[in-house]
């Protein structure tokens, strides 16, 4: 090996040793400006956003109560049949790090139901995102 194959190899080594440290945990949270952490934790409620592309998104604030989990704010709101083919992400800001956790939820097939494993508790200050799913023809057009 030459002098230059030897210092390749070390970069590899390194960057390869720097990604496995890492993991997937740098991949989960978002940074602060796509939901900034405000004096919303203090307060005892939670929102919805509504993101329509056709129409102006609509933020709709709930009473956190205890042990309240997505499914439950869902169906207080009257939210839960009405959007049970949308996507939906519970957005959690970790004031700590400045971040924004997010955690998709998704319904059971055919039931206005979100899946057990994803029907998180909620804790004040998160939101609550729902975007409709696109169709065939609105994902052709977006590529």
């Amino acid at each position: 090996m030459t002098r230059h194959n030897t210092r390749r190899m070390a970069l590899i080594l390194l960057a390869c040793f720097a990604a496995s440290t890492t993991g997937c945990a740098s991949m989960l949270a978002t940074r602060k400006a796509d939901l900034p952490v405000e004096s919303q934790s203090a307060k005892n409620t939670y929102s919805v956003q509504i993101d329509s592309s056709y129409a102006k998104d609509v933020i709709k604030v709930g009473e956190l109560k205890s042990g309240m989990t997505v499914q439950q704010a869902l169906e207080e709101m009257d939210l839960a049949k009405q959007y049970r083919s949308a996507e939906i992400t519970l957005m959690r800001p970790v004031a700590e790090k400045g971040e924004v956790l997010k955690m998709a939820c998704e319904f059971q097939p055919g039931k206005p139901l979100i899946k057990f494993e994803q029907d998180y508790a909620l804790h004040a200050g998160d939101r609550i995102l729902i975007r409709p799913k696109k169709n065939f023809l609105e994902k052709l057009v977006d590529n």
